[in-house]
């Protein structure tokens, strides 16, 4: 039921559930809440196992040797609330997980999460961060092992003049700043 939620619902289980009832695909169905119990049940190696083995097979797939990183933010509460969070209680400086988005202009307190996506939108890595820690240094940290040849597009977070993948033979691409000293062409 999650893999039909995440692949065909926009990752909500409860439509992906009441899709498997209604239609009969399971004579009885369990409630929502042991759903989710059995769910959070399953061992995160397995998840970790079946995600590797989807990446190569989406890597494998992608002959254009084309990958897109970004990076978006996850939220855990506003910033008014962050002494009185409990899922990620602040540190002594308070700072650690709060982020900028620079699109919308707006703190955060949360995670950020670094994508790596193939030329057709399918999921080859990622990575949880910490808000405040910058795109590029996340990105360094991953260390993506993708095929020798590609090119990797990104946004100006991931301008890099050390060019640190050269040395695995891939090719970052990344949109440079109008102020930057190094113009790349469009």
């Amino acid at each position: 039921m999650a893999l039909v939620a995440a692949t065909f619902f926009s990752s909500n289980m409860e439509a992906s559930r009441l899709f498997f009832d209604e239609y009969g695909y399971i004579k009885k169905t369990i409630s929502k809440s042991r759903f989710n119990r059995r769910l959070h049940a399953i061992d995160p190696s397995l998840w970790g196992t079946l995600f590797s083995l989807l990446a190569e097979v989406f890597k494998e797939r992608g002959p254009d040797g084309t990958y897109v990183v970004d990076s978006l933010p996850v939220a855990v509460c506003d910033n008014i609330r962050i002494r009185r969070c409990r899922l990620y209680a602040p540190d002594a400086e308070g700072e650690s997980l709060r982020g900028y988005i620079p699109s919308k202009r707006r703190y955060f307190y949360g995670l950020r999460v670094n994508l790596v996506v193939s030329g057709k939108g399918e999921l080859v890595e990622f990575a949880l961060a910490a808000g405040s820690e910058s795109d590029i240094t996340v990105f360094k940290r991953m260390n993506p092992e993708l095929p020798a040849g590609a090119t990797i597009q990104a946004d100006k977070g991931y301008t890099d003049y050390d060019h640190f993948l050269k040395e695995v033979g891939l090719e970052l691409k990344a949109q440079r700043r109008k102020n930057s000293k190094r113009p790349m062409p469009a």
